[in-house]
């Protein structure tokens, strides 16, 4: 009798849990479509949700979104409880974007492989305006005066003059200054800490510093200067 009543226990819990779940599905998938056809009629774009937290004990709910024909621009956005305004930094993201892909192509113009996470750091939020930025265009309107950037690099056989010339020419690129917090890894940290960046818009240099850099560098660069010698960065390198 009693494992009969276990047995009917477990059964109930089941079908509770899958209803739970199934329950859950549905109001994430209602959540995402609201989100992505709100941020359609504002935009005039697709757009897809590609994760939802945040719903419990906050005062919104926060969605990871991209645009449909380009998964690298990934940026937050929000539906206010109070208000049911969907709020987002769609904008602000798609000028990082410009910034992150300049820095890759650079790296790659002198043989490294090479990803970094890009954010303006101010003081208040910025209020965007829904407009077409350059990288020195929304510095000049939102007045900032540099990008903040954490740069990873795959370990190579480069050098540290290789690795100057690439911040000096996204730097000349991009017109603005770059703060730059660089990582470098072996390959499967390389991986892995693109793998975080590809799906996490708001990366931390704790979860960067998780994977375990071999080794570390920062570099300010503005108007072709760096605040950074060959010498010393060949040291901070490892290949002195």
């Amino acid at each position: 009798m009693k494992k009969i009543i276990m047995k009917v226990g477990l059964i109930i819990m089941a079908l509770t849990t899958m209803v739970t779940m199934s329950a859950c599905s549905k109001i994430n998938n209602d959540t995402a479509n609201d989100v992505c056809s709100a941020l359609s009629e504002k935009y005039g774009e697709s757009f897809v949700a590609v994760k939802i937290g945040d719903r419990f004990n906050t005062d919104s709910a926060k969605l990871y979104v991209h645009p449909a024909d380009n998964e690298d621009i990934l940026f937050t956005a929000r539906i206010n409880k109070d208000t049911g305004a969907v709020e987002d930094n769609y904008i602000e993201e798609k000028v990082n974007y410009q910034v992150e892909d300049t820095l890759k192509n650079a790296f790659e113009l002198n043989g490294i492989s090479a990803a970094s996470r890009c954010m303006v750091v101010t003081r208040d939020t910025l209020s965007v305006e829904t407009e077409e930025y350059t990288p020195q265009t929304f510095s000049e309107k939102y007045g900032f005066t540099h990008y903040t950037v954490y740069l990873v690099l795959k370990d190579g056989t480069y050098t540290a003059h290789d690795v100057l010339n690439a911040v000096k020419f996204a730097n000349d690129t991009i017109g603005v200054k770059l703060v730059i917090a660089g990582y470098v890894f072996e390959d499967d940290g390389y991986s892995k800490c693109v793998s975080e960046i590809q799906s996490t818009p708001d990366i931390s240099i704790t979860m960067i510093e998780a994977i375990s850099p071999i080794s570390s560098f920062d570099v300010n660069v503005e108007q072709g200067m760096c605040s950074i010698t060959e010498d010393e960065l060949s040291e901070k390198l490892g290949r002195s």
